[in-house]
């Protein structure tokens, strides 16, 4: 179980750097951002890291709890832990650099650029980790690629998805 926890940490230290990857390319664009010309590849690239990086995660928590029943709902709440512990942790860090880094919160110049004003990170974990991914398919993006990578990355869908797949490439396998 411990290899588990800092396989878990290993994760959460790799989601961490590509959010603050993207945000570094959010604040070198500054103002672009409203005109849209964020560079899709670099978000489909990211979308598609954090991704590899649960599946890799699940596959590593999958050798170790092969053996026990329940594989599938094991496999789905040790995802969900990941999702969940790395929500709080990206919160805390939206919270420090709003308070007291705010030239380098990427939200902010996001906000700026679109004309709207930026009152701070919140903390909702219910709407953020449970509905988002519904409203994602609801509201839409401009092209069904970009709506379809948002909709993957979110937390739910990947705790849900990911187990599955590794559960279904397993049984190929064998």
């Amino acid at each position: 179980m411990k290899k588990l926890y800092i396989t878990m940490l290993y994760s959460v230290a790799v989601l961490l750097t590509i959010d603050l990857l993207d945000g570094f390319i959010i604040l070198k664009r500054g103002t672009l951002i409203a005109s849209n010309q964020y560079p899709l590849w670099v978000l489909y690239l990211f979308q598609s890291s954090i991704f590899l990086v649960y599946f890799l995660f699940a596959g590593k928590v999958y050798r170790e709890i092969r053996d026990k029943k329940n594989i599938y709902l094991k496999l789905s709440s040790w995802c969900f832990s990941l999702v969940v512990v790395t929500y709080i942790l990206f919160y805390i860090l939206k919270l420090i650099t709003f308070k007291y880094f705010p030239q380098w919160d990427p939200n902010i110049i996001a906000y700026k650029s679109l004309g709207a004003e930026y009152t701070g990170p919140q903390f909702r974990p219910v709407s953020d980790l449970l509905t988002a991914p519904f409203e994602i398919l609801y509201y839409g993006s401009p092209s069904f690629l970009q709506t379809f990578f948002n909709f993957l990355q979110q937390g739910l869908i990947l705790s849900l998805l990911i187990p599955g797949l590794i559960l279904l490439l397993k049984k190929i396998k064998s």
